[in-house]
């Protein structure tokens, strides 16, 4: 079955609030459609987080038309419609003039056809249109690069990278997410221009790189990072993080990120404060990070790294331990391998013997913590069977912790520093006798 029955017969959905705006541009004498990611997803037979529609209404009648709407980029043409459910950016069909900061045109000019509209997009597999009969307008291939997996620009894809830098970041993000390839001639042009990326926000990079990490391939970036394109953040090497593809969508944000970091050797601290992120992921994934420099093999481990990971991340720690083979490395080795203020190189130093075999419970997510440690050090080798068949060993200890009562951290014991005191008046002995219960 072809992806354009499939779209047709079943695929593509419009919620009441989205055909409803389409409906009303139509009535009043204008063109409209779904256009971009949602089409995509739907072909995919994904079910879509937004929906954007283009039409030939100008920004003012977009206005005039609906009720409530926010002028969310009038000059480019965008106006967001506010329904009882969720907003809908409502477009203009444009064509884009010159770009002059390599990340929006300096003019637009708009137009009355989704043909302009279309050909100013990205990659072919987000310049769709679709109409609320289910008609797809594909002028650039866009659904056989869809069933070929491949991101692929429309056009030149120098020009539309030189057009706008985030694109590059957005190739390898797409790929990530879908699991796809980035075609070759799109990929050497995102390599090629890659060291432009420098020039782009931190908080939009940030987002996008979060996105990639948090894919089915988060590899995908490998190329650009080896390329000297991320050099700016301080990352430059990255041949591990083929360890993650299939692992990292499965863990929260803050332990996929630590990860990232430890396989490109760049402390999570140091990343957060280039992008600008939020604290919450510079402290949870400084926290993870450091379990992984330190996996906590035994249940005395276990029960340090739970006051720092809390409840649910000790097991997204485990996880990921389990996967790197950090349980062949003791602490006392993972410091001489290279603790300092930088995380040192990982190195080529691991194999994939045992990874394929996991059959381990999807690790808990959540992090409660707020510690940091800027230390790296080299994964060890996987000898073969190691990684998954220890997991079900190591999750069956933390269980037994949690489910036992067992006092992980001060606030849990049944004593007290004035419990202590009527023993000892000594506050650096009461201090001692507490961390040693």
């Amino acid at each position: 079955m072809s992806f354009a029955s499939v779209f047709k017969e079943k695929v593509m959905y419009f919620p009441p609030y989205v055909q409803e705006i389409i409906e009303k541009l139509i009535g009043l004498g204008h063109s409209a459609y779904a256009v971009g990611g949602c089409v995509r997803d739907a072909l995919l037979g994904l079910i879509p987080h937004d929906y954007d529609v283009a039409t030939s209404a100008l920004p003012q009648e977009i206005r005039n038309i609906f009720e409530n709407t926010v002028d969310t980029g009038g000059k480019y043409g965008t106006i967001t419609v506010i329904t009882s459910k969720k907003p809908v950016e409502v477009t203009t069909y444009r064509r884009d003039g010159e770009y002059a900061d390599g990340r929006r045109p300096k003019n637009v000019k708009f137009s009355d056809s989704i043909t302009d509209d279309l050909a100013r997009r990205d990659f072919t597999i987000n310049a769709m249109a679709a109409s609320v009969n289910s008609q797809i307008i594909d002028l650039y291939g866009g659904q056989a690069d869809l069933k070929l997996g491949i991101i692929r620009c429309v056009g030149d894809p120098e020009k539309r990278f030189g057009e706008d830098a985030l694109r590059i970041m957005r190739a390898f993000r797409f790929a990530s997410q879908l699991s796809f390839d980035i075609e070759a001639v799109t990929l050497a042009a995102a390599l090629d221009l890659s060291r432009s990326l420098s020039k782009i926000s931190a908080e939009r990079i940030f987002y996008e790189l979060i996105n990639t990490m948090m894919g089915q391939k988060p590899s995908s970036i490998t190329p650009l990072i080896n390329s000297g394109g991320l050099e700016f953040l301080g990352i430059s090497h990255a041949d591990g993080l083929y360890l993650l593809d299939g692992h990292a969508n499965k863990l929260q944000r803050e332990s996929a990120f630590a990860a990232f970091c430890f396989l490109c050797g760049v402390s999570p601290k140091e990343i957060c404060l280039k992008l600008r992120s939020d604290k919450y992921l510079l402290e949870k994934s400084s926290a993870v990070f450091k379990a992984l420099c330190f996996p906590p093999a035994d249940i005395a481990d276990k029960k340090r790294a739970l006051t720092v990971l809390g409840e649910e991340y000790i097991y997204d720690a485990v996880y990921l331990c389990c996967l790197f083979g950090r349980f062949g490395a003791s602490p006392k080795s993972a410091a001489r391998q290279g603790c300092g203020s930088k995380a040192a190189k990982s190195g080529k130093d691991h194999s994939q013997s045992g990874l394929t075999s996991c059959t381990a419970d999807k690790p808990k997510s959540g992090l409660k913590s707020d510690a940091f440690i800027s230390c790296g050090a080299k994964i060890h080798s996987q000898s073969a069977g190691l990684p998954f068949d220890d997991y079900a060993r190591h999750k069956q200890q933390i269980d037994y912790i949690l489910k036992s009562g067992e006092a992980y951290k001060l606030s849990m014991l049944a004593v007290n520093g004035n419990d202590i005191a009527k023993i000892s008046k000594s506050k650096e002995q009461i201090g001692k006798i507490l961390n040693f219960l």
